[in-house]
């Protein structure tokens, strides 16, 4: 039987990691708003799932962001975890980048990891329940490249946030926390890997020497937003395959 309280949201739901959290949130009894930029591919996602109700929603977008909770709200309930993993890329030396790239890479990885923050954390509150919110940062925002400059300092502003949500919301018993990937099996980490010179950057120096499966973080994920993290608030938590540990 389906737990009515049990009720996530995930942005970045269409694809990628965002993805493969709301499947793993699936398998723990959740029903899933799952939100995206992309209608078309949302809906073809999803299409054959009915505990996933999806929402098209830009969530740099503050009237987007607050409709899309309250349609939550109204066809689930109130949220008891949120999962931020919308997130961009673009590749460039912050010598080259434009204002354009960089607000955009800002806007998306952490003004969109905010507005979701709050606005449902003002739901939980409003319900009087507890929750717990769990946000896709990266080791980009300890250990940046050449060309990552503005996604590294989009990411170290989302591991700040983290803590600073996790302070904020502390009183009214909401969880806040992060999961910091390295390389990442998805198109784009695929892609990026076919370069032989990122190749033996990166992954060369992974201590497991191979990507992570999306499944991989996802199970990170609903570890921290369960409650057998239930003492755990303004940490994160490293699924890189040891690029940190190395280097």
């Amino acid at each position: 039987m389906t737990d009515p309280q049990k009720v996530a949201v995930v942005t970045g739901g269409a694809s990628g990691i965002g993805a493969s959290v709301v499947t793993a949130l699936l398998a723990e009894g959740y029903r899933v708003a799952a939100l995206d930029l992309g209608g078309a591919a949302l809906e073809a996602a999803w299409a054959d799932e009915p505990r996933v109700l999806t929402v098209t929603a830009n969530v740099t977008d503050r009237q987007a962001v607050a409709a899309a909770v309250a349609t939550t709200v109204e066809r689930l309930g109130v949220p008891r975890v949120l999962v931020n993993c919308a997130g961009i890329y673009r590749a460039s030396n912050l010598l080259d980048t434009t204002d354009e790239d960089f607000d955009a890479v800002v806007a998306v990885n952490l003004k969109g990891t905010f507005l979701p923050s709050q606005l449902v954390a003002r739901a939980m509150v409003e319900a009087g329940v507890a929750g717990s919110i769990v946000n896709i940062t990266s080791v980009a925002a300890s250990e940046a490249t050449e060309e990552n400059g503005a996604y590294a300092a989009s990411k170290g502003g989302v591991t700040a946030l983290t803590r600073a949500l996790a302070v904020s919301f502390a009183e009214h018993g909401i969880r806040v926390n992060g999961v910091q990937p390295g390389p990442i099996a998805t198109p784009q980490g695929l892609a990026a890997v076919a370069d032989p010179v990122y190749a033996e950057r990166m992954v060369g120096r992974m201590l497991l020497k191979r990507l992570a499966e999306p499944h991989e973080i996802a199970s990170a994920v609903v570890f921290l937003a369960g409650e057998g993290a239930g003492f755990i608030t303004g940490s994160i938590l490293t699924a890189d395959g040891g690029v940190l540990a190395h280097r």
